[in-house]
């Protein structure tokens, strides 16, 4: 019977402990996505967030909040976050840089996913992707001037 209660103990400690990290919203990160983005300038005041269900987690600051060296860099300034996001926030904070605030995780692939959504809201553009605005440029180009020739010439109808 001892050994029961050891078992069921040591259980629910460990059930309690893989929970800890999530409280205070410890279980968010701000992303590094200067891999793949330019870092691009947004307004201090500019806020997306891309799920309903974290729209109640971002709260104004109180005078007795203790700052978060991790999320205050990047998140909107004199907002905190009280739980574990479901999605990605997207947010322009002191520096005057779009920001990726997510779940946490290691994955590679996951945080380009949330980096890619964020940007994609701030207007960011993505890196060793500059020939495409040109490439699109001289298409338009070509088929004005197309459309200039076969309209003058009478070619069509």
């Amino acid at each position: 019977m001892d050994v029961l209660r050891m078992v069921f103990c040591i259980y629910w400690t460990c059930a309690f402990l893989n929970l800890c990290p999530n409280v205070n919203a410890n279980g968010n990160q701000c992303m590094e996505c200067k891999k793949k983005y330019k870092p691009c300038k947004v307004t201090h005041k500019f806020l997306k967030i891309l799920s309903k269900a974290d729209q109640g987690k971002l709260v104004p600051k109180t005078a007795n909040d203790t700052a978060n060296q991790h999320l205050d860099k990047c998140l909107h300034p004199g907002y905190k976050l009280t739980d574990t996001l479901n999605f990605t926030i997207c947010s322009g904070s002191s520096d005057g840089m779009c920001h990726t605030i997510a779940p946490k995780t290691s994955d590679e692939y996951v945080i380009s996913l949330y980096c890619k959504r964020c940007f994609r809201h701030c207007d960011c553009p993505e890196l060793n992707k500059g020939n495409a605005l040109r490439e699109e440029a001289i298409i338009v180009t070509l088929c004005l001037a197309a459309y200039y020739f076969l309209r003058n010439y009478n070619l069509l109808a």
